[in-house]
């Protein structure tokens, strides 16, 4: 089965800031692109080190969601953006990531 991720890239402030819901990673950058671009590479890098883990170890990093408020803010904020027609500082996409093979 496909790991599907739900993953944000909002402007806050001066910066950008990018999550990922399904795994509690979030990374910032100057750019929308470069927010998205750093969250994919911490998300590899974060897969790639379970690959050192027992199964059982991966099962729990591999169910590690953002708090509930942190999703809740972001669902609101998707909400409000589809009513003002998608506003340019908010997005929101899914990642298809390959999985390294474990064991």
């Amino acid at each position: 089965m496909p790991l599907i991720l739900h993953c944000y890239v909002y402007g806050a402030g001066e910066h950008w800031e990018a999550i990922c819901v399904d795994l509690d990673i979030a990374t910032f950058a100057t750019s929308s692109e470069d927010a998205r671009q750093r969250l994919e590479d911490c998300i590899r890098m974060y897969l790639e080190s379970l690959a050192e883990m027992t199964a059982d170890e991966q099962r729990k990093f591999l169910n590690r969601r953002a708090p509930w408020h942190v999703r809740a803010k972001l669902s609101v904020m998707a909400w409000l953006s589809g009513l003002q027609g998608g506003a340019q500082r908010f997005s929101r996409f899914a990642l298809e990531p390959e999985v390294p093979a474990y064991g």
